[in-house]
């Protein structure tokens, strides 16, 4: 949920997705939000008949909440960018808040975040196999492992 621009580079997220669906796995992405990637993005979605992938228009932020909260995990990726391995984007901290597992790919402290919090699982950003790796294993985990890393998202201090 957010921005859909060039620092994000969701276009990883689709070529994931491509894998996904050719493994006639049953796993789905809910983009939600605007930005000058969005039409692209449609496209690529388009052009490669997925429909494993879902684009909804951005939401007020007082509803942005209930619907991440019926995800079933949540993901987060930037560009692999130097400025992106030192920062820790507010978007973290919010689903961390949610308490939902975590799909991660950004170097640097946000993932260090997630794995010293076990909150989730890191993949390389920019890399589809690596996303694909992260979401199968997210996919494949019981419901204990899956409400762990959210009682961990939610509780954690730091």
């Amino acid at each position: 949920a957010g921005n859909i621009g060039k620092a994000q580079n969701l276009s990883t997220i689709l070529e994931a997705s491509k894998i996904l669906y050719s493994l006639k796995l049953s796993i789905n992405f809910i983009i939600i939000g605007e930005g000058i990637e969005k039409d692209k993005l449609i496209k690529l979605k388009e052009k490669n008949n997925l429909n494993n992938v879902i684009f909804l228009p951005a939401v007020p932020m007082n509803e942005v909440g209930s619907i991440l909260s019926s995800a079933d995990c949540l993901i987060l990726h930037l560009k692999d960018d130097p400025l992106f391995r030192i920062t820790i984007p507010s978007k973290l901290q919010a689903y961390m808040a949610i308490g939902k597992p975590i799909l991660i790919g950004v170097q640097g402290d946000a993932a260090n975040l997630v794995e010293i919090s076990q909150s989730g699982i890191p993949f390389i950003p920019d890399d589809p196999n690596s996303l694909v790796s992260a979401a199968i294993e997210m996919f494949e985990m019981s419901t204990k492992q899956l409400n762990n890393f959210s009682q961990n998202a939610k509780y954690f201090d730091s």
